[in-house]
């Protein structure tokens, strides 16, 4: 049955890279039936397979899939015996799917006893990845627990030699911290983690991560700049950052599928942090460029069309972007419902239609 999972997940994602608005979306709803068989018959004999759980993990995060399912698939695989890069990697995602429910507490309890079983079964350098990850983060922060993340991050930092190897995973626990320091107005640390980041850019010139994590400080700057409400100064960063993400794509004559995929995300992190700000007029052009390359969350598109129609955009192209957006999750595509630019058509019956709801919905 996993095989039939599989296949029909491969087929809809197929479709979907060709096509969105002709992609069959049935397929990604059998998908989930033969699923829910599948492990409901596994979870009774409580014996999850290898395939099952990994298949689980990637319908949670990019194909609808039921986080509280999966929460209760990873705490059966880890009951169960397992090498030590496989228990790492679903401790990793039982914290992850906890923290993306927000069911914090759970979330923090289960990382504090992942981070000790990590000291005792991982190479010291990789407890960077146990902790770096952002929404896992907020948790601590959360549940009043921001501080001993902070105290347990700058441990972590002190005790990793530097090397090639773990520069990718101090990147993203620094750009974490980053943000957890400006989220708690600890500005100064923020700063200066703003330019640790930077400086990792500059550690080697052929690192093949350097520009974006070069563009990554300024995105950081960028939420720094709006959280002290100095949005001069956020537009200036924000007017570098947009050109020379441009010469950095027009220099890029030819980029496999995973390239043109990373630049894809570079494009729309940069997005979200205009978006967030409303600065529409710099977001637009670079959600657009996110998705002619291929990105492939759906709110891409909702924050697209939430920043077209905010600045006076045409319904055609808000309905075509909404569509696209409800082409990339199972079951009701109600999120855009959420964001505020659309506060004033939650119930408009061609919103609804377009992104396959109804009045009752």
């Amino acid at each position: 049955m996993i095989q039939i999972v599989q296949r029909l997940l491969i087929e809809y994602k197929r479709q979907l890279k060709e096509d969105p608005a002709a992609a069959d979306k049935s397929l990604l709803n059998r998908a989930h039936v033969v699923f829910n068989e599948l492990i409901e018959h596994q979870l009774y004999n409580k014996s999850i397979e290898k395939e099952a759980v990994h298949i689980a993990s990637e319908m949670s995060y990019f194909f609808g899939g039921d986080k509280n399912l999966t929460v209760k698939i990873l705490s059966q695989y880890l009951s169960q015996s397992l090498d030590i890069k496989e228990e790492s990697w679903a401790r990793w995602h039982l914290v992850d799917n906890l923290a993306m429910l927000r069911h914090c507490e759970k979330a923090v309890e289960e990382h504090q006893k992942f981070l000790s079983w990590a000291r005792k079964n991982l190479p010291v350098d990789r407890l960077l990845w146990v902790m770096h990850d952002g929404t896992q983060a907020f948790c601590w922060r959360e549940v009043g627990k921001g501080e001993e993340w902070l105290q347990i991050f700058v441990k972590i930092m002190a005790e990793v030699i530097p090397s090639p190897e773990n520069r990718t995973d101090r990147f993203v626990y620094l750009r974490t911290a980053q943000r957890a320091y400006s989220r708690m107005e600890q500005f100064e640390a923020a700063r200066k983690a703003c330019e640790e980041i930077y400086a990792l850019s500059e550690e080697d010139a052929n690192w093949e991560k350097a520009f974006a994590v070069r563009m990554e400080s300024l995105i950081s700057k960028i939420t720094l700049c709006n959280q002290q409400n100095d949005i001069p100064q956020l537009r200036r960063i924000g007017e570098i950052a947009g050109q020379e993400i441009r010469e950095y794509h027009a220099r890029q004559t030819e980029m496999t599928f995973e390239q043109q995929r990373d630049l894809s995300s570079l494009y729309h992190n940069l997005a979200s942090s205009f978006y967030f700000t409303k600065q529409y007029d710099l977001a637009i052009p670079l959600l657009r460029c996110a998705i002619d390359l291929g990105v492939w969350e759906h709110f891409c598109y909702s924050w697209l069309a939430a920043s077209l129609w905010s600045t006076g955009g045409e319904r055609t192209e808000v309905f075509t972007l909404l569509e696209s957006g409800s082409h990339r999750v199972a079951g009701k595509y109600d999120a855009w419902r959420e964001l505020t630019e659309f506060h004033d058509v939650t119930d408009d019956v061609e919103f609804l239609r377009v992104t396959g709801l109804t009045p009752t919905d």
